[in-house]
Formats: C-alpha cells, structure tokens, sequence
C-alpha cells in the first residue's frame, strides 16, 4: 500500500461521487452482516495485504480502531 491518509466521513461522501475507489470495510464478517457502510465490501484486516497488490481502483478503508 502506497500511502494512507485519514478522511473524515464527509471528504468519503463527497469522493465516492467524484472517483472510482472501491470501499473496504477491514472488520470481522460478523461485525460487517450487524452493519457496514452501504457500497462496502468486506475483505477482514487480515487478507487485506494478499489483494491490496493486484488492485486496480484505489481503496478507501475502514475499522472500528481508528487510525493507526
């Protein structure tokens, strides 16, 4: 991963409308079926690293830790 950069859920609306990101939701399955931000998909923290070198849009990540 290139680099990171923390947004806050307003910079991520007003993105999705203007780029081609794919939204990445790093939590548990468990945590994503209770809820998860409409239009994510969830790829858990830990098999982040083994997809994250063949993708071709950048990605938007999120958590329940906060920033690292």
């Amino acid at each position: 991963m290139s680099s990171l950069r923390v947004i806050t859920p307003e910079e991520w609306h007003e993105m999705s409308r203007d780029t081609d990101m794919m939204l990445i939701d790093l939590r548990s399955q468990k945590d994503y079926r209770k809820y998860h931000i409409e239009g994510a998909v969830n790829i858990p923290y830990e098999q982040i690293r083994k997809i994250a070198p063949f993708r071709k849009k950048d990605l938007l990540l999120y958590c329940d830790q906060g920033p690292a």
